[in-house]
């Protein structure tokens, strides 16, 4: 799933980055940083896919607690889908 989904995900945050901005400040703070001397040498991240990343790791979290309610509490099983999958045992 994820890789279908980060597929899908890649030109709304790519528009979204580059719509605020965001590529070309991170860019500038790169390069200013890797000019300061005496400083750590870090590779420089692709944003895209940190946001990419990252969003993908919040929406599996929220879906683990969803599905955790949902076995907890069987009222939260409300179509048949629900009750087929959370219901057997």
């Amino acid at each position: 799933m994820s890789p279908s989904l980060a597929k899908e995900m890649q030109p709304i945050i790519e528009n979204s980055l580059s719509d605020v901005g965001a590529i070309k400040a991170y860019g500038e703070v790169m390069d200013k940083y890797q000019s300061i001397p005496f400083v750590p040498d870090i590779k420089k991240t692709d944003l895209n896919d940190y946001v990419i990343q990252k969003g993908m790791d919040g929406i599996f979290h929220y879906m683990a607690e969803e599905e955790a309610a949902i076995r907890k509490n069987p009222a939260k099983q409300t179509t048949e889908l629900l009750k087929r999958v959370f219901g057997a045992k």
